[in-house]
């Protein structure tokens, strides 16, 4: 949750997200989540 807080754009949430070596559709469909810290720290 404190990562994800941290990244507070969708530009970083992109980076950081396709550095983990997530595949396109996730990191792109992540980043671009309106949920909450709390809500998106659970997605698995």
């Amino acid at each position: 949750m404190c990562l994800w807080k941290q990244w507070k754009r969708v530009r970083t949430r992109l980076r950081e997200l396709r550095a983990l070596g997530l595949p396109d559709f996730v990191y792109i469909h992540y980043a671009n989540a309106r949920k909450g810290y709390w809500h998106m720290a659970e997605v698995r």
